[in-house]
C-alpha cells in the first residue's frame, strides 16, 4: 500500500499528498502498534532508525530519477517563502482561503454542497477549489456542518484511542482479542492522521476514503465490546 502512495505523489507531484504521506510513515514509527521485544540486543528505538536511516538512503537514491516536474514541485518544500501559494495577488491558496472566511462571515450557514467554485468566483476569484478540505466544508455547510465534520474526527480519535489503551493494559480473558483490536485502533489513528494532514492542502471533505474510514471506525466500536475505562497507569503495567 505505502508503495502504491509512493507512486502516486511521484506521479501527480502532489505536495499535499508528499505531506500526508510523510505524516503516516512518521505516526507508523512513533505510534508503533506492537513494542517489540529485545531480541539479539536491538532496542524498538534502533530499529526505529535503522528504517529512517534506510528511507533517507532510498530517497537520496531515487530523487535524481523521479520526472523533473515532480522535483520541481516538491523542492519547494525546501523555499516555501517564493512559494505562490503563500503570496498574495497571484491568486494563491491564501487568497481563495481569505476570500473564503470573508463569504461564510456573511452567510454562516453556508452557501450549499459544491457551491465553493461560483463563492469564489463570486468574490473576485476565478472558480477555483478550496485546496483545504476544512475551508471547503465551512464555506458549502458553513459552521455548523464545520462543527460536526470536526467532531467527527476528534469522536473517531478518543474512541479508537480507548481501543488502544485497552489493549495495551491487556483485559483479562482477552489478551489476544485486545491486543489485536489494539492494532487495527492504532492503524486506524494513523489514517486519521494522514487523511487531516493531506486534507488540509486538498479537497478532499467528501472524499469516499474519509468517510470509509468513518465508516469503519464506526462499524469497529458497534461490533467490538467496548473496552473498559483504563487509566493511564493501568496501561503502563
Amino acid at each position: 500500500m505505502c508503495v502504491i502512495c509512493i507512486i502516486t505523489v511521484i506521479l501527480t507531484g502532489s505536495r499535499g499528498g508528499a505531506l500526508g504521506l510523510g505524516a503516516v510513515v512518521l505516526c507508523l514509527l512513533a505510534m508503533s502498534t506492537t513494542r517489540p521485544k529485545r531480541k539479539e540486543g536491538q532496542t524498538h528505538r534502533a530499529r526505529v532508525v535503522i528504517v529512517l536511516i534506510a528511507l533517507a538512503a532510498a530517497a537520496l537514491v531515487s530523487w535524481p530519477m523521479l520526472p523533473a516536474q515532480t522535483r520541481e514541485r516538491l523542492v519547494t518544500f525546501t523555499d516555501l517563502g517564493n512559494d505562490y501559494n503563500l503570496q498574495s495577488g497571484h491568486d494563491s491558496r491564501t487568497d481563495i482561503w481569505a476570500r473564503s472566511m470573508k463569504s461564510l462571515l456573511q452567510r454562516p450557514i453556508g452557501f450549499g454542497l459544491g457551491a465553493f467554485g461560483v463563492v469564489d468566483m463570486m468574490t473576485g476569484g476565478q472558480f477555483r477549489a478550496a485546496h483545504n478540505s476544512e475551508v471547503q466544508i465551512a464555506v458549502e455547510l458553513g459552521f455548523l456542518g464545520l462543527f460536526l465534520y470536526l467532531r467527527m474526527q476528534w469522536l473517531s480519535w478518543i474512541t479508537l484511542g480507548r481501543f488502544v489503551e485497552s489493549g495495551r493494559a491487556g483485559e483479562a480473558g482477552q489478551a489476544g482479542e485486545a491486543a489485536e483490536r489494539r492494532i487495527l485502533a492504532a492503524n486506524l489513528r494513523v489514517s486519521l492522521i494522514g487523511n487531516l494532514v493531506a486534507g488540509f492542502f486538498l479537497s478532499q471533505a467528501y472524499s469516499n476514503l474519509i468517510w470509509l474510514l468513518f465508516g469503519l471506525i464506526a462499524g469497529m466500536a458497534s461490533t467490538c465490546p467496548q473496552p473498559k475505562t483504563v487509566t493511564r497507569a493501568a496501561a503502563r503495567v
